[in-house]
């Protein structure tokens, strides 16, 4: 057989038109790796190839040339041999909307996706969809992940891509989906080095004891205010406060019940007591004055999203930069630190699970220290120099 590998009796000069199935063309068969024939065909400039094994349904692709033909079924034949090859064949029939939807109705169906991460990812699906799983490369998730760059902040991108990575992982593994790899775990690893996804930046902004004021003063006589109050004694979430009913306060024996506390692990039945704070004691004794008490407290307010919106709006009207409803967290935790309560304590309230977790909370006031140094006792003090 000649160095090109061409059968000599298929040369160029002896060729003749023949059929082949459904294609009419020119056929060349070669000799690949394991001494099986692989058929090209010459149709209108475009190559198709067929690769046929033995215990391997038979194997074909189109090319614009008749190297890359050559090539593809070189690399099948010998991905055949080795035991490395998946057929694509289902790939290619498969689009990701159908992957998502599946990914949905039984993953989310047997342990609920928080509320974020579920409209993450049928916000992906409606993106990506289309998409033929044969498709779906690093090379796509690339240039997706670039576009999706000049809408989102790169930790959101990171937190969408992962989603993605997670059903392309369940696909692979639950229901044999016809990948050797996950292209979006790949292109993650690139993204990461370029900075285009990143983690999420802690924040660690506080308000001032005078834009606080500011807050409760033009919040005055709305619902918002004893909102504030709240989350800035107890570290509640906006969700948590949106959902607390009257039969969760007990003002009898001092307590809080508050349902299904943020668990990345578990994302219901996480219920837990916390004690009712004074200040939250008196805006909830004021609000049970004037509410109904037959469900939520704050039966007013539609969605926990609008606690956000409504507290962006005072915010702009008092002129104050850079400050989230969800700051006020932050402020809580850190204020329980300043008084002295150890992790357990604060834990108990804040619904932290892990110190480290919990640590990037403590922001604690120069103040705060200097007043903490000074309790100590003479004993515990290092000696003047």
């Amino acid at each position: 057989m000649p160095a090109n590998g061409e059968n000599p009796s298929l040369s160029a000069s002896s060729r003749k038109p023949l059929q082949y199935k459904a294609f009419r063309g020119y056929a060349v068969s070669f000799g690949t790796q394991e001494g099986q024939l692989a058929t090209i065909i010459n149709r209108d400039g475009k190559f198709y190839v067929r690769v046929r094994k033995a215990n391997f349904k038979p194997e074909n692709r189109t090319f614009d040339t008749r190297t890359a033909a050559k090539q593809w079924a070189l690399q099948t034949e010998a991905a055949m041999a080795n035991g490395s090859w998946v057929s694509d064949r289902e790939a290619r029939i498969t689009n990701l909307d159908s992957l998502f939807r599946r990914y949905i109705a039984e993953i989310h169906g047997a342990k609920p996706f928080g509320k974020s991460k579920l409209a993450t990812v049928r916000s992906t699906a409606r993106r990506v969809g289309h998409l033929r799983l044969s498709d779906l490369s690093p090379a796509f998730v690339l240039s997706y992940a670039k576009q999706r760059a000049n809408e989102i902040a790169p930790s959101t991108l990171n937190q969408e891509l992962t989603y993605f990575a997670q059903a392309i992982d369940v696909a692979r593994t639950l229901w044999n989906a016809p990948l050797k790899d996950n292209p979006v775990r790949a292109a993650i690893g690139v993204l990461s080095q370029v900075d285009v996804v990143q983690g999420s930046r802690k924040r660690n902004r506080r308000p001032t004891d005078h834009e606080l004021q500011t807050l409760l003063n033009l919040a005055k006589g709305s619902w918002i205010r004893p909102m504030i109050e709240i989350a800035v004694e107890t570290g509640l979430r906006e969700s948590e406060i949106h959902a607390l009913k009257w039969s969760d306060v007990d003002f009898d024996r001092g307590t809080l019940l508050i349902r299904d506390r943020k668990n990345p692990k578990q994302k219901l039945g996480n219920d837990q007591l916390i004690p009712l704070l004074p200040v939250s004691r008196e805006a909830l004794l004021r609000e049970k004055q004037q509410s109904k008490q037959g469900g939520r407290v704050f039966e007013d307010v539609l969605r926990a999203a609008s606690i956000s919106d409504k507290f962006a709006k005072l915010r702009k009207k008092a002129e104050i930069q850079d400050l989230r409803f969800h700051d006020l967290r932050h402020e809580a935790i850190s204020r329980m630190f300043e008084k002295g309560m150890t992790i357990p304590e604060v834990a108990a309230i804040s619904g932290h699970k892990t110190w480290t977790s919990l640590k990037r909370y403590t922001q604690l006031s120069p103040r705060s220290l200097s007043t903490a140094f000074e309790k100590q006792p003479a004993s515990e003090k290092p000696p003047q120099l």
